[in-house]
């Protein structure tokens, strides 16, 4: 082991040592403090990445999906202009219209045929 030297100072060079001492001591701790919260600010900024990240895809399988039922509403959509456009059944066409016919004492509602 070492053994202890004593040295003679003056008095102010040796305040002026301890108050650089502790200086140096606190700016030391403060650039611990520093290094941990900068650890833990990216830590926290790389969970927001992640997050984004999800949302970004999350939004992409959305607007995917929107396309394809967009398309599947334009597909139905033409079906059923298709479908309007046909010739309809002939006994749609034809069929008695009914109409109400008012007597002085009765109503009753008859075809067309029957009024003729």
């Amino acid at each position: 082991m070492a053994t202890p030297v004593n040295v003679t100072i003056p008095l102010e060079d040796y305040i002026t040592l301890r108050l650089v001492h502790n200086q140096l001591e606190t700016a030391r701790k403060q650039h611990k403090i520093l290094l941990e919260e900068r650890v833990k600010k990216r830590k926290e900024i790389e969970d927001i990445q992640l997050k984004l990240e999800s949302k970004r895809k999350e939004i992409q399988t959305t607007t995917r999906e929107l396309a394809s039922l967009r398309g599947e509403c334009e597909i139905e959509k033409q079906k059923i202009i298709l479908i309007s456009k046909m010739p309809r059944p002939l006994e749609l066409h034809h069929k008695k219209q009914k109409k109400l016919v008012r007597n002085d004492k009765t109503s009753k509602i008859v075809t067309e045929k029957e009024t003729n």
